[in-house]
């Protein structure tokens, strides 16, 4: 403590009023280190004479208490201990006076205004007050008044270094130091602490009783507690670690959602993990007694594996398979196996969808196309998907009897029906030469693009963008095309070109240009070539590629485009047959990025997006010869284009009032999932009217397309912590955009009166 506060506090003494029956105040100060003897003289008390005692003066300061000054108020200062009382002439003076200490207690509860009541506590904390670093961070926190609590916690928190007083931060640190084999923290809390004071507020906090203070135990405890909430029935000799205090559920819930504490949770999770022998005891339960379980990591490996079981043991509940795999995104550990579960949704796609078709036939080439654009694409969407996802896999032998059950149906199933029946369908017509017509009537023949789909454009003096890509199959086109809708404001649209017979991607590119006999040479010469024969027909018109376009500037591209009513660019994407998934999702990024950057940089409305692509099948079949063509319409220009948003998400719980810790809710998805209608992602949790979080956070995902709207209600169950509840204040349940956090969607407000309030609250 530095003299200038000793004076602050003297002073406040001295302009105390007075006790009952004296004339003035006197006060004194024995300094028993005379660590202030130098600084006395320069005290300038108000209202207050200052006597300094020294060897040889202390009967005259009696005397001069007693009959010199009798009126002034005085400080009398020893620079030594204060003698016994037989020893001290100043005894009967002292009786009728006031002592003003400057022990460390004493002087810890001076230096931040504690009330004597504290005087134990600071006792206690004498070691934490003699280190200015931790004074600093203690002094930080700005805190005012104090009780026992509230300088428990915040010496606890200065020790374990917080940015402000937090019992649970505190609570987690600790726990870090357990998972890691670190007690560094817990030793520091020992020795500037104080370990029975925290073990004080751990068993208030979170309902620890067992008598041996054991911080794995107190994990142990935690963790079962977080987890009895979602499950039935725990094991019998796991029982004695629930504690039926909410704190625990909600400590937990907010340590495993905590941004950058990812790893160390999931240290002390497998901590507890292990001396639980969780693995044991996960062999015992089927997939519905786990399904809502995300405490420990293992849950969703059991899931991830019994889900495999089943979609292998072809039971065929392929929409419960889904709905399960959906229920775990939300939770702890999803992203930890997002690829086994990608890997096992896109599985049930698949599966589903060969049991929806069946033994799909059609009358003619023309119902097997209309076929194959409704719905049978979805086979080589799905396909694509789940290769994609199995190749990702850190173990893919675990799912190797699942990629051949995908394959053998893809393969032996649909890719040889599909191609069979196509092959042997009677023929629609004969073509303009004469020839047997193989395709499928009504399809618009890919020679036939120019001047059926651009000139239209051209007669209109409009521009027009053709974007033609070798890596486009139909069934990622529906997937772009869905892109397109969420990420772009304007109209798109999906159908079908017939291919010229040779898949090739030259002759197919060629048939895209107007008729011209012009020659058309490989190399660097195509669109040299194709530029030629766009500028035969329209001088205004532009060939080139989009390697080229991304490497240009904003300044660069509106020059080349500059008066340019055709543009045909040429995207390279060209896959492998184990890379179709993969050039595929690349070819989706970049059309999209393409689009956004001629719309932004030279101002385009409209787009042709379509392929010609040299595919993996091979020959004439379906697949290779509809080709896939995207009409899209920037809404740039169009005053009623309607821009893609977010689903809405509403409470339908009628009550606002809360009567127990636990609060179950429904929520509704009011729409759709559609074109323009995109999922949403919320965190929900309740808040005071402070903003302070006193419940656990759900994340709810509200991506239904489905029609019904049993399928769009989603239930949550909302903890509680266990503090006191004023029945006279507000709360509020949160929902949040979880994409932007910062977006607050609603705030509604409750009362909390909790009829049959727990024991443990405090």
């Amino acid at each position: 403590m530095n003299i200038t506060e000793i004076k602050k506090s003297l002073d406040r003494m001295f302009a105390a009023p007075l006790r009952q029956g004296a004339a003035r105040n006197i006060i004194f100060w024995y300094d028993e280190s005379g660590a202030f003897a130098d600084k006395i003289d320069g005290l300038n008390l108000a209202g207050a004479k200052t006597v300094k005692l020294c060897d040889n003066n202390v009967f005259a300061t009696k005397l001069y208490i007693e009959r010199e000054d009798t009126q002034s108020n005085l400080l009398i200062y020893s620079p030594f201990p204060r003698p016994a009382n037989k020893e001290n002439w100043l005894t009967d003076a002292i009786k009728y006076g006031q002592t003003f200490l400057t022990d460390e207690a004493s002087l810890i509860l001076l230096n931040y205004k504690m009330a004597g009541s504290l005087r134990p506590l600071a006792e206690i904390y004498k070691a934490f007050f003699r280190s200015a670093g931790r004074c600093r961070r203690f002094d930080g926190y700005g805190i005012t008044e104090f009780t026992e609590k509230s300088l428990d916690i915040a010496i606890l928190s200065a020790l374990c270094k917080l940015p402000a007083p937090n019992f649970d931060a505190c609570i987690r640190e600790i726990l870090c130091g357990v998972a890691e084999g670190d007690a560094s923290l817990i030793e520091t809390v020992g020795k500037f602490g104080s370990l029975d004071r925290l073990w004080l507020l751990i068993e208030e906090a979170y309902g620890y009783r067992f008598p041996d203070k054991d911080f794995e135990k107190l994990a142990i405890l935690l963790l079962v507690t977080h987890l009895s909430q979602s499950i039935d029935k725990l094991p019998s000799a796991w029982s004695a670690y629930k504690s039926e205090n909410t704190n625990g559920f909600v400590f937990v819930d907010g340590f495993m959602k905590m941004k950058g504490y990812t790893e160390k949770y999931k240290a002390l999770a497998d901590l507890v993990s292990d001396r639980l022998q969780l693995p044991k005891q996960l062999a015992k339960w089927k997939i519905d007694d786990i399904i809502g379980c995300d405490t420990f990591r293992q849950f969703d490996t059991a899931v991830a594996g019994q889900l495999l079981s089943l979609i292998l043991d072809q039971a065929g509940e392929y929409g419960m398979y889904k709905k399960a795999i959906r229920s775990r995104r939300g939770r702890r550990w999803f992203s930890d196996c997002e690829t086994e579960y990608s890997t096992l949704l896109y599985a049930c796609e698949f599966l589903s969808l060969a049991k929806r078709y069946g033994d799909f036939s059609a009358a003619s080439r023309e119902e097997l196309w209309k076929l194959y654009e409704d719905g049978l694409y979805k086979f080589d969407t799905f396909y694509r998907k789940f290769t994609r996802s199995f190749d990702s896999l850190h173990n893919p032998e675990d799912y190797r009897a699942l990629a051949d059950k995908i394959e053998q149906t893809y393969t032996n199933g649909f890719l040889r029906k599909l191609s069979a029946q196509w092959r042997e369908l009677p023929e629609n017509g004969k073509a303009e030469n004469g020839a047997a017509d193989w395709g499928a009537a009504g399809a618009v023949g890919q020679e036939r693009f120019y001047e059926s789909k651009v000139k239209p454009f051209i007669d209109k003096d409009e521009r027009i963008i053709v974007i033609i890509s070798d890596a486009l199959r139909y069934e990622a086109a529906a997937e772009l095309l869905e892109v397109m809708k969420r990420e772009h404001k304007g109209t798109s649209e999906l159908s079908a070109l017939l291919s010229v017979v040779s898949s090739r991607a030259k002759p197919g590119m060629a048939a895209l240009l107007p008729r011209k006999p012009i020659e058309i040479k490989d190399g660097g010469c195509w669109i040299d070539g194709a530029d030629k024969i766009l500028k035969a027909y329209k001088s205004a018109s532009v060939a080139t590629t989009y390697e080229k376009l991304a490497a240009m500037s904003k300044r660069e591209m509106s020059a080349l485009l500059s008066g340019i009513k055709v543009a045909y660019i040429y995207h390279s994407a060209a896959a492998t047959e184990r890379d179709v998934s993969g050039a595929a999702e690349k070819t989706i990024r970049e059309l999209t990025g393409l689009v956004r950057t001629l719309k932004n940089n030279v101002s385009a409305i409209n787009f042709f997006i379509t392929a010609g692509a040299n595919c993996v099948h091979g020959g004439a079949t379906l697949q290779e010869v509809m080709l896939p063509l995207i009409r899209y319409r920037s809404g740039k220009n169009i005053a009623k284009a309607a821009a893609a948003r977010k689903v809405n998400l509403h409470l339908t719980s009628i009550s606002r009032k809360v009567t127990n810790a636990i609060i179950r809710l429904s929520f509704f998805q009011k729409e759709q999932v559609a074109d323009k209608l995109l999922p949403l992602r919320v965190q929900a949790y309740f808040e005071d009217e402070n903003g302070g979080r006193v419940s656990n956070e759900n994340i709810i995902i509200a991506d239904s397309a489905s029609p019904n709207p049993e399928e769009r209600t989603y239930k949550e169950s909302f903890t509680l912590r266990n503090i006191p509840y004023d029945k006279a204040k507000t709360y509020y349940l949160v929902l949040k955009d979880s994409d932007t956090a910062d977006k607050e969607l609603e705030r509604i407000p409750f009362t909390i009166d909790l009829v049959c309030e727990n024991e443990n609250l405090t």
